[in-house]
């Protein structure tokens, strides 16, 4: 994947999360600081995103978001009560609600 090539797909999740900030994960999330990463470092043609301000894109509650939740409390680039309140805020139904806030608050004491 070339930046050019990211720098689309931002455009897109952006787009269709509604969203003007997301954050990039895995190796694609290199081209921040190293725009020109050898190619070697870049071979993936896949990027992971995570829209910042839309916590409702985690009530798919997929494997992914198992795994990145944990690293946004740990990397403290959510307070776990500010994500809280947000899963709270969400038109969903009651029982999802409350599963996720239990899965939140058992993930943030574990760490």
């Amino acid at each position: 994947m070339t930046r050019e090539q990211l720098e689309h797909a931002i455009r897109a999740a952006c787009k269709v999360c509604k969203d003007s900030e997301i954050w990039i994960f895995g190796s694609q999330a290199i081209f921040g600081e190293f725009p020109n990463a050898p190619e070697a470092l870049r071979a993936s043609i896949e990027v992971d995103v995570q829209p910042k301000n839309r916590p409702d894109k985690l009530v798919a509650y997929r494997e992914k978001d198992r795994d990145f939740v944990p690293v946004l409390l740990t990397e403290g680039m959510i307070n776990a009560q500010i994500f809280l309140e947000r899963i709270c805020s969400l038109m969903i139904d009651d029982p999802l609600r409350e599963r996720l806030v239990q899965w939140v608050q058992n993930t943030a004491e574990e760490l």
